[in-house]
């Protein structure tokens, strides 16, 4: 997958005091990731990934880095992770798929990454939910058409 403007925008903006572990959902080429450990220089960085071959790529920018030793990747279900982790995060950060009922890809992994089907908005919040700290921030970027219906699964998961 490409890098796209849309996590370049992302990986700048988010933001979180206190930063100490980070976790990247559906990390793709580990842009969150890599942009995350150059800003905060005393965290550990997690990205989780279903596609394995995105997340090969994404191991092998880590390794390529300077941060290297504070990056790792975990190829998983986010919702599998979420639920048999043990681990707590300051910051989460996603750029998420968010096509619904739309025309997919004939490349099954592009659909994977693009499309609900695999990991839902409300399945994204409760499984962040579960992961997070009491203090900490999820971040996440999606189109403003879906702002409304995002907000209110925000809200019944206790994000505001």
């Amino acid at each position: 997958m490409k890098i796209t403007t849309d996590s370049v925008i992302l990986g700048a903006w988010a933001y979180a005091v206190k930063t100490k572990k980070i976790l990247d959902v559906g990390t793709g080429t580990g842009i969150l990731a890599l942009m995350s450990a150059q800003r905060f220089p005393d965290a550990e960085i997690t990205g989780v990934e279903i596609v394995k071959d995105a997340a090969d790529e994404a191991a092998e920018n880590f390794r390529n880095s300077p941060w290297s030793k504070r990056l790792k990747i975990v190829i998983a279900d986010f919702k599998d992770f979420a639920n048999n982790s043990d681990e707590k995060f300051d910051l989460i950060i996603s750029n998420p798929p968010y096509f619904e009922n739309q025309l997919r890809s004939p490349n099954k992994q592009k659909t994977i990454v693009r499309h609900t089907d695999q990991l839902s908005y409300q399945d994204l919040f409760a499984s962040t939910k579960k992961i997070i700290n009491e203090a900490g921030k999820f971040c996440l970027i999606m189109p403003a058409n879906i702002f409304d219906k995002i907000s209110k699964i925000a809200e019944k998961n206790n994000f505001f």
